[in-house]
């Protein structure tokens, strides 16, 4: 919405939205329930050890799962690294190949030159001792 300032210009009027309630009151009863939840599995288990060691056996099965994920991850990453690293030295040997022809091409180019020159210079001497 647009209104005149003290001035007579003109400025938009900032009108703060604000944020919904209802969505931070149920977090916030979610996180107090977990944590609610936590605080009595704690207990619990201070209380029981085989819970205890039928939770600490879960968490670390949930341990190994996550590593186990890791690991894929990471061996799809070097086998990416791999294939670029690849790729990268096939373009390179290309170019250099590329540069080995010009190069080759250009000393080609180069002694054809300096074999016409040779060849001028002689016919112009020869021109000359055969007119004189």
């Amino acid at each position: 919405m647009v209104k005149p300032d003290i001035n007579g210009a003109l400025q938009d009027e900032f009108i703060p939205v604000p944020a919904p309630k209802r969505k931070r009151r149920r977090k916030a009863a979610l996180l107090m329930q977990v944590d609610i939840e936590e605080q009595a599995v704690v207990k619990s288990e201070n209380e029981d050890l085989n819970l205890h060691v039928s939770l600490c056996e879960q968490r670390y099965k949930d341990l190994e799962g996550r590593i186990d994920g890791l690991e894929q991850r990471l061996i799809k990453v070097e086998d990416q690294i791999s294939a670029l690293k690849a790729s990268t030295q096939a373009g390179f040997s290309d170019i250099k190949l590329l540069l080995e022809k010009q190069n080759s091409a250009r000393t080609t180019q180069m002694i054809a030159t300096i074999g016409s020159i040779v060849v001028a210079v002689v016919g112009v001497i020869g021109y000359i001792i055969t007119r004189t």
